[in-house]
């Protein structure tokens, strides 16, 4: 399946509210919540639970939800960017052993990677946007990427899953993608659709944008942080995954748009239908 310790920068403090251009927003951890569940291999995730945020707004109706970083905005040009138009991966990317990463028709492609991430061969700045498209050609979806790891080992940093455990859970998990303490939502893509994603990191936050709306975000007072944890990579199981047009930008907070404040805190909201536990494949150890 699809995974990432630091302390927070020096005069700014993220807590359930912050300050961002002088504007107060509350951070709600809305429908997603921390699973309780084991940390093993093969393990099976938590009780059912419902998604927050996206397109048609939080669980329960409303609009579309932004997080405390829904203000941030690239400091400058692009650090990095790959369109993906050659035939080859090249230096700038650190391809794994045996790992059947490629590029087709100008985008990457992966499947069976085998948890053998392919990582940005530089590292990224403490408070960062990455942006790229990522979609699935599987009925199992299982899209994901890590941030902030060591630029080798799998799970290093944080795992980002988007349909994991065969499309039914999207996590930001740290240090391992069956972590106890992962935040987590029930949640499925569709296959063969492009995903616009934007992940944000600054302070104690990251959050994920899935097409422009919040998907998911986590907190973390301890973020990993600096050399060993300042690498980028795209990973994968077994699903048939493809990503593009990857930019890598400093970030800079600046004042979300009105109306983007994330809603008051809610408890869990119970998904419909019969969703209980779901083996999760696993990764090797």
């Amino acid at each position: 399946m699809a995974s990432a310790q630091s302390k927070p920068s020096p005069g700014r403090s993220f807590g359930p509210a912050a300050v961002l251009g002088g504007l107060l927003v509350t951070l709600s951890v809305g429908s997603v919540v921390v699973s309780a569940h084991g940390g093993a291999c093969g393990d099976q995730v938590g009780p059912a639970l419902a998604g927050r945020g996206g397109p048609s707004g939080p669980a329960g109706g409303g609009p579309p939800v932004a997080g405390a970083l829904a203000g941030a905005v690239p400091a400058g040009a692009a650090l990095f960017a790959d369109a993906f138009d050659r035939a080859e991966i090249g230096p700038d990317w650190v391809a794994p052993e045996g790992g059947p990463w490629r590029i087709e028709d100008g985008a990457l492609h992966v499947q069976n990677a085998q948890n053998k991430a392919l990582w940005l061969a530089r590292p990224l700045p403490d408070e960062v946007i990455v942006e790229f498209d990522a979609w699935s050609t599987s009925a199992d979806g299982d899209v994901k990427c890590e941030i902030f790891g060591d630029g080798a080992k799998h799970e290093s940093g944080y795992s980002l899953i988007f349909g994991g455990w065969t499309n039914t859970i999207t996590t930001i998990a740290r240090l391992g993608e069956h972590e106890p303490g992962r935040v987590e939502m029930r949640d499925a893509m569709t296959v063969g659709k492009h995903y616009h994603w934007k992940i944000v990191r600054a302070a104690a936050e990251i959050e994920l944008y899935v097409d422009g709306a919040l998907k998911i975000a986590r907190h973390d007072p301890e973020m990993l942080r600096g050399p060993g944890h300042d690498r980028f990579a795209f990973n994968d199981w077994a699903s048939d995954s493809h990503y593009d047009d990857v930019k890598v930008y400093a970030a800079r907070l600046g004042t979300p748009s009105p109306g983007t404040a994330a809603p008051a805190s809610g408890g869990p909201v119970p998904a419909t239908g019969d969703l209980g536990p779901t083996e999760s494949p696993g990764a090797p150890y």
